[in-house]
């Protein structure tokens, strides 16, 4: 799943990174203003102040530039645990891959850096299709008429990217959690007041998951129906 995730990004990039050239090179600014004024009708006068603030700063190239390498560094370092995580416990060497347990409650901690750094990483990609004024990721079931709806569908879809990823963390802290718990089994002298401790304790883990839940959900859907609760 993460090789596919980072393929899909690197695939992404691929197709903009051509274009980045539009926000840091002074000669490449007719290309902008063409499609700011042919794609999404921007008035004349408005140019300047779009070109000004769609302009990445000298501070911030290097940031741009290393985005990608570091998710997919992040992927690597992660199944990299991973691979180690199967080799100590021997899944490797059996056909069945069917980890216990707690070693499931592991592989699912494990693998947050690698969801996380490359769904934020879509986020980065949200920003840059606004900066470039790329329409070939305007919203594919409402194609955006002017410029204002262009930015909304891509920055909601930003916010779409981290309400996933801010459920995958929460995820993570669930099965942390049930980790946790489920070691401190042997410290309790009774099952009923292992199963009260036990109860407790994730109580509020199953609202704060269920509400990160839910909030990814309301996005998802709210941006699939061209309904933007940001509005530029």
């Amino acid at each position: 799943v993460s090789a596919f995730s980072v393929a899909s990004v690197v695939v992404a990039v691929t197709d903009l990174w051509p274009s980045m050239t539009l926000l840091k090179d002074d000669s490449m600014q007719p290309e902008l203003i063409r499609r700011l004024e042919g794609r999404f009708q921007v008035k004349a006068e408005e140019i300047p102040r779009l070109i000004e603030e769609l302009r990445i700063g000298r501070n911030m190239n290097f940031l741009v530039d290393y985005s990608l390498p570091a998710a997919i560094l992040t992927v690597m370092v992660t199944c990299l645990h991973v691979a180690q995580l199967a080799l100590q416990n021997q899944y490797l060497r059996r056909y069945d891959w069917c980890p216990l347990k707690r070693e499931e409650y592991i592989l699912q901690v494990i693998m947050l850096p690698a969801v996380y750094g490359v769904v934020s990483f879509r986020c980065v990609l949200r920003v840059l299709v606004v900066m470039i004024a790329d329409a070939k990721w305007d919203n594919p079931s409402t194609t955006s008429k002017t410029w204002h709806e262009f930015v909304s569908f891509n920055v909601d879809q930003y916010d779409t990217n981290f309400a996933v990823a801010d459920f995958a963390e929460m995820c993570a802290m669930f099965y942390f959690t049930r980790l946790c718990v489920d070691l401190l089994r042997d410290a309790f002298t009774t099952t009923a007041l292992y199963n009260a401790f036990a109860a407790m304790t994730m109580q509020g883990i199953h609202a704060f998951v269920l509400v990160g839940m839910l909030r990814a959900l309301i996005s998802i859907i709210m941006q699939r129906g061209g309904i933007y609760t940001r509005i530029y």
